[in-house]
């Protein structure tokens, strides 16, 4: 239960998040150098298809939290700790902000590190 414990308490990675929704989605047609790579808090996880001025309202709304506000964690390679590219709420109506670029990794519904 300790180790349990000890695994939740640290920050998520980028190389561990994103090998885990790659396994999780073996059937993945998307080229690797368009892909965003989506994880509700480890629960599931989808990958969506980079384009020009994607947001992550749009990324979203491919989700259960569509119309929802959601937490949101960016992480970006190579892993940039203790500071994400985005770290903070995104609600229905936010406006785009923020850019995501291929082979982001975008973590839903996390606590806040």
């Amino acid at each position: 239960m300790l180790l349990a414990f000890t695994v939740l308490a640290q920050p998520p990675t980028y190389d561990y998040t994103r090998k885990m929704v790659v396994e999780q989605n073996p059937k993945c047609q998307i080229p690797e150098a368009e892909r965003i790579f989506v994880s509700d808090n480890y629960r599931s996880s989808t990958i969506v298809r980079f384009r020009d001025g994607i947001t992550l309202r749009d990324v979203i709304d491919q989700t259960k939290y569509k119309n929802k506000e959601v937490p949101v964690v960016v992480l970006r390679s190579p892993d940039n700790l203790p500071n994400y590219p985005f770290n903070g709420i995104v609600k229905p109506s936010d406006k785009a902000t923020f850019s995501l670029r291929p082979g982001d990794v975008v973590m839903l519904d996390m606590w806040a590190w």
